[in-house]
């Protein structure tokens, strides 16, 4: 069982032992705490998007419906009005699955990852179906209770520079940012041993601090956040998302605090957002269920080297 400073969004955990944290009465790190265990980081730092973000109910359908419909024909059901996509869905995904057999789950978030890419029209941003399925991955990974090491190996998915940013957070790991900037073949294998090398509690505290560094360069990431909002019908315009960068300063980890303190309102917003449309958490597991492999154990060391 992780604890709450284990998890994607446990920097919060960690600011409230912070230089500052007492400026912060109980009530208001304990409203903090509520809102990163029920958004998750993605979710909780979309709160400090410019401008803040809205709700759009009439969005919530342009994924759910569509996607339904890829599944109902791709089981050979048929069409059935009732009840609404929202509540077929889930049901959809998980006979889907079990169809499948031992594929099932990554072949159910190929098929859900291609929906999203013909849904958002993602080919116009030059992004693929398999940039869409990395972005999933990072948003359903950095969810609430997600193990923030996990997070992050989902982040380094997003290519060779995001994984030097990972790394470049962690210790004595210059050899392999290096080799990620040449043209150095590297396995994943040895990407995920490094980082296996370390607690959760590491990258909970400083996985902001690794998207700070890529919101503003990576249009991926950017849609992971996209896409959190507009499958619960929120507005989060995209050019909004890098902002959130602004608010991170690795060295004052009470700065994203108090910014999201500012943001009471937009909290309160999102958490509304989530509450009334439970569907995306379902369209989210799709993709928690796409496990990557662990990597294999580090052989030890020979004697003198």
């Amino acid at each position: 069982m992780l604890g709450q400073d284990e998890t994607a969004a446990g920097f919060v955990e960690h600011a409230r032992r912070a230089p500052g944290a007492d400026a912060l009465s109980d009530d208001r790190w304990e409203a903090l705490r509520e809102d990163a265990a029920a958004l998750g980081l993605i979710g909780l730092l979309a709160a400090l998007a410019e401008p803040a973000p809205t709700i759009d109910p009439a969005l919530r359908g342009e994924l759910v419906d569509p996607l339904d419909r890829d599944l109902r024909d791709a089981l050979g059901e048929p069409a059935d009005d009732a009840p609404s996509a929202a509540e077929r869905l889930p049901g959809r995904l998980a006979r889907f699955a079990a169809a499948k057999g031992e594929r099932g789950p990554d072949l159910l978030a190929r098929g859900a990852a291609r929906v999203i890419h013909e849904v958002y029209g993602l080919s116009q941003h030059r992004l693929a179906h398999e940039d869409a399925l990395v972005a999933a991955d990072v948003l359903a990974w950095s969810g609430p209770g997600q193990d923030a090491r996990e997070a992050a190996k989902r982040v380094t998915r997003l290519g060779r520079q995001a994984s030097r940013v990972v790394l470049g957070h962690l210790t004595e790991q210059l050899a392999l940012i290096h080799a990620l900037g040449q043209e150095e073949q590297v396995a994943w294998a040895e990407v995920d041993a490094r980082l296996h090398e370390f607690a959760p509690r590491v990258f909970a505290q400083r996985l902001p601090s690794m998207l700070r560094l890529l919101v503003r360069d990576d249009p991926r990431l950017r849609f992971a956040f996209v896409l959190w909002a507009r499958v619960r019908g929120v507005v989060l315009p995209r050019a909004g998302i890098q902002a959130i960068g602004d608010h991170v300063v690795p060295e004052r980890p009470m700065a994203l605090i108090e910014a999201l303190e500012e943001r009471r309102d937009a909290r309160a917003v999102l958490r509304r957002a989530d509450a009334e449309w439970p569907v995306a958490r379902a369209i989210e597991r799709v993709f928690l269920g796409r496990v990557l492999p662990a990597p294999p154990p580090r052989p030890p060391e020979k004697a003198g080297s």
